[in-house]
């Protein structure tokens, strides 16, 4: 069983990053129709269990590409509220899974890793200036 989930974990997220390799080439060649892929791709980390940080940071590449400013900002806000999702550790479907570090982080480290990743991507720049997004990195 615990060969199982470590497989089913892997190939989910060889997946996920295949579908997101597509969507950013769509992207690039300015084909706004990856609205398709991007909702398979959170199919995907929504069957496998890989937690709304996930899906939230899909909806998030879509809206920086599109520089639509009060969709970042809302995308931003849920990834870092659901930040504590990146432990998979929680997952029923992954609870046989052994994992390199047996202790799960807690929900404000969680949220201050999501925080650190806003700070440093440069494409979120034209956001940063908001109220809404100084509070929420402060």
């Amino acid at each position: 069983m615990f060969k199982c989930e470590y497989l089913l974990f892997r190939d989910a997220h060889e997946a996920l990053v295949a579908l997101s390799f597509i969507i950013k080439m769509l992207l690039k060649e300015n084909k706004f129709t990856e609205e398709e892929y991007t909702e398979r791709a959170k199919s995907v980390v929504e069957v496998f269990d890989l937690g709304l940080y996930q899906k939230y940071e899909l909806d998030l590449y879509l809206a920086v590409e599109k520089q639509d400013k009060e969709k970042t900002i809302e995308m931003i806000i849920n990834m870092v509220n659901e930040a504590d999702s990146m432990d998979n550790m929680k997952s029923k479907l992954y609870k046989h899974r052994k994992w390199k570090s047996s202790n799960s982080w807690n929900k404000d480290k969680y949220e201050s890793l999501a925080k650190m990743r806003i700070k440093k991507d440069k494409k979120l720049d034209f956001v940063k200036d908001d109220p809404r997004i100084k509070f929420l990195l402060e």
